[in-house]
């Protein structure tokens, strides 16, 4: 289990890319994605679905990282705007440390140029499971060797909850 960029650490050590390729599109990944329209992140104490409502032009959900805590990312005026709006409403927030609005459509340009990088690499299907950021549950060894899943993975929501539910089921099953 990784979470956004973690991701990509958990598929080399899964065996899908090698050491050496990872660091080399970890790299890539960062340069491009640093590229992007300059954006904010912005961490709410609330649950995902309580934080998507607020949500409007100019901003997305970009992370679930547990039952109460989410993120949204967008263009700089949209997350300080919303940042004004859940401060009013007395609602915990902490602005991460990005100067882009990572897991967004506005990574669209980051995930074209990271799929050629990804495609340009060799692949291995997965030695060792892994809990996919994009769906949430078990990533299959197709999509985890598709460059198309690599790009897509910049761009989606991190469904960083969801994986820890499916660990928790699966601990409560063992």
């Amino acid at each position: 289990l990784g979470h956004s960029l973690g991701e990509l650490t958990a598929a080399c050590v899964a065996g899908v890319f090698s050491f050496e390729d990872g660091l080399r599109l970890a790299a890539e990944r960062g340069r491009v994605m640093a590229q992007t329209t300059p954006g904010l992140m912005l961490a709410a104490m609330l649950p995902p679905d309580k934080l998507a409502i607020l949500l409007d032009k100019d901003l997305w959900l970009a992370a679930e990282n547990g039952p109460k805590m989410s993120v949204a990312s967008g263009l700089v005026d949209a997350v300080e705007g919303l940042e004004r709006r859940l401060a009013a409403e007395g609602v915990a927030t902490l602005r991460l440390a990005s100067k882009n609005a990572f897991h967004t459509p506005l990574m669209a340009d980051a995930a074209k140029a990271f799929r050629a990088a990804v495609a340009a690499t060799t692949r291995h299907a997965p030695k060792i499971p892994w809990l996919s950021n994009v769906s949430g549950t078990w990533i299959g060894a197709a999509e985890a060797q598709d460059p198309q899943y690599w790009a897509n993975q910049i761009v989606s929501p991190v469904r960083f909850t969801r994986n820890l539910a499916v660990l928790a089921e699966r601990r409560r099953l063992l």
